[in-house]
Order: C-alpha cells, then sequence, then structure tokens
C-alpha cells in the first residue's frame, strides 16, 4: 500500500490541455508587444538635434512641482501605441504530447518577458530540428533595412572621427583655459590655433573623401551610406554658400557623437541580444500557434505554392493580421 502510494505521489500531473491554450493566449498579446518593443528600441532611429529628443512643440501645460513634464507623445519620434487582440483564434483538438511542449513554451515566453535570458541547450529541448533551423535562419536574416545601413561606420569615417576627436580635444582645452583665464595669452591663443588647425584638417579629410566618392573611387553605394552616417547636409560643391565650416558648430560630425554640437546624431542600437530575444520570441510565438490555435481563415493568391503558404515568413505575417492589427 505505501509502495503504491509513493508511485502516485510521483507520477506526474496531467496536464489540461485548454487552460494551457488559455494561458497561451493570454501570454500572446504580451508576446507581440514585446517583439514591437523590441522593433523599436533595437532599430528606431532617434530623432536626436543637439544630443536632445525633438518635441512636437515647445509649450506644455503638465507642470508638476514647477518642472516640466513631458510625455512619450511629445516628441516627434515617439513610441507607436499599439492594440493587440487574440480572441479570434480557435482552439485546437490536442494531444498530451503538444500540451506539454505548448506549456515549456508558454514557461519560455513568461521567462522572457519576465527578463530572463534563454539557454540555447533549453531552446533547442523545446524546437523540433527543422523548427530550431527556422529560428537559426531568422537569427541571421535581415529583417530592417537600417541592419543593412548601420551594420558598421564606413572605415573611412573612422578615419574621420579620430580627426575630429583631436580637434574637440583640442578646443575643450582652450575653452577650459578661456573660462577660468588660464595661462597666458599668447598660449590660450596658441591652443585656439591648433584647435582651428585640427578642425581644417579634419574638413579637408572629408571633403576629399566625398570627392572621391562623386569619382566612383569607393563603389555606387558609397554616397549614401555617408549620408546615413553623417549628421546633416554636406553640401561641399556650393562653395562660399555652403553651410559647413570648420567652427565648433558648423563642422559635420557622425551619427553616434556625444558632442552636444551634433545635430542629427541618433543612430539604431541594432543589439545582438535584442535580435536574438526578438528572434526567440518569433520562433515560440509562430510555434506555440501551430499547436494551439485554429486561425480565421483568410484568401491567399491563387499563384501561392503550398511552400510559400507553409514559410515561417508567412505565418509570421498571417498571425500579425490577427494579434497586431492594423498599423499606420
Amino acid at each position: 500500500m505505501e509502495h503504491a502510494e509513493a508511485q502516485r505521489r510521483r507520477k506526474p500531473r496531467k496536464l489540461n490541455a485548454v487552460a494551457i491554450q488559455e494561458a497561451t493566449r493570454a501570454a500572446l498579446t504580451r508576446v507581440a508587444k514585446r517583439i514591437d518593443d523590441i522593433a523599436y528600441d533595437n532599430y528606431h532611429i532617434p530623432v536626436l538635434l543637439h544630443q536632445g529628443r525633438v518635441r512636437r512643440t515647445q509649450g506644455h501645460n503638465n507642470v508638476v512641482g514647477g518642472v516640466v513634464e513631458f510625455a512619450e507623445s511629445d516628441y516627434v519620434d515617439a513610441k507607436p501605441e499599439h492594440t493587440y487582440d487574440s480572441s479570434v483564434f480557435g482552439l485546437k483538438q490536442i494531444d498530451d504530447a503538444q500540451t506539454l511542449k505548448l506549456h515549456k513554451i508558454n514557461e519560455m515566453m513568461n521567462d522572457i518577458l519576465n527578463g530572463m535570458s534563454v539557454r540555447t541547450t533549453r531552446l533547442r529541448s523545446i524546437l523540433s530540428e527543422s523548427e530550431y533551423s527556422s529560428y537559426e535562419t531568422m537569427l541571421e536574416e535581415i529583417r530592417h533595412s537600417e541592419e543593412i545601413l548601420y551594420d558598421e561606420m564606413p572605415e573611412q569615417l573612422k578615419t574621420y572621427n579620430k580627426k575630429l576627436n583631436k580637434a574637440d580635444l583640442m578646443n575643450g582645452r582652450y575653452e577650459k583655459m578661456a573660462g577660468t583665464n588660464a595661462g597666458t595669452s599668447n598660449t590660450r591663443t596658441k591652443v585656439s590655433q591648433q584647435a582651428q588647425t585640427l578642425y581644417e584638417e579634419a574638413l579637408e579629410y572629408l571633403e576629399e573623401l566625398y570627392g572621391c566618392v562623386e569619382r566612383g573611387d569607393y563603389g555606387a553605394d558609397m554616397r549614401a551610406r555617408l549620408d546615413a552616417w553623417i549628421d546633416r547636409d554636406v553640401d561641399f560643391d556650393k562653395g562660399y554658400d555652403r553651410t559647413v565650416g570648420i567652427e565648433v558648430d558648423t563642422i559635420p560630425r557622425v551619427r553616434g557623437s556625444k558632442s552636444h554640437f551634433a545635430q542629427s546624431s541618433g543612430k539604431p542600437k541594432l543589439s545582438k541580444r535584442l535580435k536574438r530575444e526578438e528572434s526567440v520570441l518569433m520562433m515560440l510565438l509562430v510555434v506555440a500557434c501551430d499547436i494551439a490555435f485554429v486561425l480565421p481563415q483568410t484568401e491567399q493568391p491563387p499563384a501561392q505554392t503550398q511552400q510559400q503558404k507553409d514559410t515561417l515568413r508567412n505565418k509570421m505575417n498571417k498571425l500579425r493580421e490577427f494579434i497586431y492589427g492594423e498599423r499606420d
């Protein structure tokens, strides 16, 4: 009797399929929102003017304790707010193995949403070989144009940045001396002239670089790459009417610059860790929905093959129609 009781206690309780499916439904909208948040945080280019986010208007009525408080919606690049809905998903009849797999997926999704990292071995233990292969493909694919434009700064701009940093350091030294009236007048003048010379050298290098690009020395796409990385319009061709110059506030700067003289200096984060989290969640979302739900029928283009219908990208797009709702 005692042996039978011990075996009964050790026997795992049977999971309730419907309860697990409903738990999946509840998690879907949170997962969808997290995927959207990652896309904004990792690929969005912040609109920064002189290192500050740009507001829609200067005025604001929300004053707390004498301090103006701005909401996210006050900024021109505010994170979009979306609604998510999985109520249209019907439940499938699933067996014990599918229920257990869905339960493990739910646990993993909740762990990720709670800020926990997921080991590759754990992901492999849940996904099938083909599903894991699809995940690896998703991890490597380019999903956002920013991943191409800002994958890596052109080497020539790294050289320009070094020259510009030297000029900024010398100019900072001069401003510090001028602010405290340190050193002699001749010393301050000499430091100021050294800073100006360094700015001239940096700008000359950039002008020569753009000249080489116009001749096609670095390939047809180099001009677009430079323009994407520079924080303002570069108009060397305008001669005396050009707006770029050797002053600390008129010399062009590279996106990502920490200088408060930088204009449009924001660049996407492009974190590999965030892309991995996004890819894991997208994969789990697709697999969970394949197991748990019957999706509403949508018309398929007649020319679309079954293989095309079954691709991960098409599955993800179909889920977006229902979970993510309309996008502006």
